[in-house]
This record gives C-alpha cells, sequence and structure tokens, in this order.
C-alpha cells in the first residue's frame, strides 16, 4: 500500500463465508509504504516493514484480538532505510526481515521472538546486491533467500544453528528469484519469477 491522507495502511478483513463478502475487521497506521505483512502462528502478532514509517520504526508488530487491530509499541524495531521482505519460521519462534540499512547497504537479520518482542540473534551484512523472497523450512532450521549477490542472481539455502546462520548451498539462476516456498517434508524448494531457468517462470 501507499500513503493516502486519513488512511490506514494496515488492515485486517475477514471472509463472511455466508454472503462471500470480505468485511472489514481492523486497520492501524504504518506510515507510507508497506513491503511486508506477515502473520505469526500463534494468530495474534502481526510483523509488518516497508518504507518511510510514521515514527521512524521500520519494522513492527501487531496484535490482532477478536476486532482490534493494535500495534505493540514497546515491539517497534528501527531497521535504517526500509524493510524489503521478511518471513516467521514455521513454530514463530524465528523471524528473518530483510532490506537496506541506514546507508543503503542491503541486510539480513535474524529475531528470535518470545512472544511479545523480537530479539536480535544474527545479521548478514554487505553479501547482497538485492533479497528478494525469503522462506523458512519446517523445522525452522533452514532459511531459503532468493538474491542478487555480486552479479549473480542466486538460490540459497542457509542452516540457522547455534544462533548463526551457516551456508549451506547456493545455485545461480538466469533470472530474479522472486518468491521461495519450502514443500513440508524440508527436501524441495519452489521457487518463482521472470526466466530463472530458461524461458520459465517456475522452478523445483
Amino acid at each position: 500500500s501507499g500513503p493516502s491522507a486519513g488512511y490506514d495502511e494496515i488492515s485486517v478483513v475477514r471472509y463472511d463465508r455466508d454472503s462471500t463478502d470480505l468485511i472489514l475487521t481492523g486497520s492501524a497506521d504504518y506510515g507510507d509504504f508497506v513491503y511486508t505483512v506477515k502473520w505469526n502462528c500463534d494468530d495474534e502478532t502481526i510483523a509488518v516493514g516497508g518504507y518511510s514509517p510514521s515514527d521512524g520504526s521500520g519494522l513492527k508488530l501487531f496484535n490482532f484480538r477478536r476486532t482490534t487491530l493494535e500495534e505493540a509499541v514497546n515491539a517497534r524495531i528501527e531497521f535504517g532505510q526500509e524493510v524489503k521482505t521478511s518471513a516467521w519460521s514455521k513454530d514463530g519462534d524465528l523471524f528473518a526481515v530483510a532490506g537496506l540499512d541506514a546507508d543503503s547497504n542491503k541486510e539480513l537479520h535474524i529475531y528470535e521472538f518470545d512472544g511479545s518482542n523480537l530479539n536480535f540473534s544474527y545479521s548478514i551484512e554487505n553479501a547482497f546486491d538485492e533479497i528478494y523472497s525469503l522462506d523458512w523450512s519446517y523445522t525452522g532450521s533452514y532459511l531459503a533467500v532468493g538474491a542478487n549477490q555480486s552479479a549473480n542472481k542466486e538460490l540459497i539455502v542457509y542452516q540457522y544453528e547455534d544462533d548463526i546462520l551457516q551456508l549451506k548451498d547456493s545455485i545461480d539462476l538466469p533470472g530474479k528469484i522472486i518468491t521461495t516456498e519450502w514443500k513440508p517434508d524440508e527436501t524441495i524448494l519452489a521457487i518463482g519469477g521472470p526466466n530463472i531457468i530458461g524461458t520459465d517462470d517456475v522452478g523445483i
């Protein structure tokens, strides 16, 4: 979403099965542009990142309870210029976020979630030209990253262990990897983007 005077940038809508309508349930302010919105598996916590937030905190947590959407003000995190993409681990304990720091360097951060706040754990800095997509495996130990790295379009897999990310493997592809998604058994990744495998748009 983008800036509009008098409008909130974060909204939660409910699907009414009887009427087949989408009903606005709650909304809240973020700032100018929202790039990523991710639910935690606790069904209450929403992580939101973007550009030009209203208070300078690029990464925010919102709590949604029944019909009320409220920001967890004490959980704000300043993340440089913008948050481009993010991903919760499937158990909701880890959160990966990528974007630009205050000096326009591309960074990947890992946070641990204690149920209320995101606590910084690890980061990779100045290793990417761009980061497009993130996805945690179903055990939470592997993180797939679609990125440009030294002018190569790469799919990169890290393992998060002992509070650090360890490179496990990577592959160069012709096009940008805009989206990544682990299969539940953790052995296969689906990826999507323009011309990533010859003229195809989806690869496995």
